[in-house]
């Protein structure tokens, strides 16, 4: 078998999860333009929505499920490599916390930021030196839960999407450098293969 199917595909996951997110963001941008173009043609009556535009939203809403899907398979096959009996969640309660709508606000501290302590402690153990920066991790969470609960207020809508934007960049960071740290962790061979 080729090199390639031995090696854990965090970083693959990881790459998905981007050209997923950035997919549905011009699948999204593109129908809002052709959205615009429709707009105010003389002799029309009424507010319709072009059905290209609608085809565009509902290919824009696929692919950011899958890119949510990629999110939540990445983080449940890193959090399977820090089970060394000394973690402090398992991959499935990790992965809800980080899942669950409304319990994300509060569990994503637990399963990213409590990520990226625990492959740090996994690689101290194993005197590796690949890192995971928690304070990235945790200023993502930060952004994260901040930028969705401002954006809630009215008048301050845009700056809490200002702020989710700055989360999800910060994330996207955070978990390139996690699933670095898994990927040692793995290749290394002291902990669980978490493609079983």
């Amino acid at each position: 078998m080729s090199d390639l199917h031995n090696k854990p595909p965090f970083k693959l996951l990881w790459a998905s999860l981007l050209i997923l997110v950035l997919a549905a963001i011009a699948a999204a941008f593109l129908a809002i333009l052709v959205h615009k173009a429709t707009l105010g043609r003389p002799g029309e009556t009424g507010a319709r929505i072009h059905p290209i535009v609608l085809a565009g939203f509902f290919i824009a809403l696929v692919i950011a499920l899958a890119a949510y899907v990629t999110y939540i398979v990445l983080i449940f096959r890193m959090w399977k490599v820090v089970q060394d009996g000394h973690a402090s969640l398992s991959p499935g309660a990790a992965t809800a916390l980080a899942a669950i709508p409304v319990v994300a606000f509060i569990g994503v501290f637990f399963a990213v930021f409590g990520l990226s302590r625990e492959l740090n402690r996994v690689a101290r153990e194993r005197a590796l030196s690949a890192k995971a920066t928690e304070g990235l991790a945790l200023a993502a969470c930060i952004c994260w839960v901040g930028g969705t609960l401002i954006g809630w207020i009215p008048i301050l809508g845009c700056a809490g999407s200002l702020i989710g934007l700055i989360g999800n960049i910060l994330l996207f960071t955070a978990l390139f450098q996690m699933a670095s740290a898994a990927t040692a962790i793995v290749e290394a061979g002291e902990a669980i293969d978490p493609t079983a």
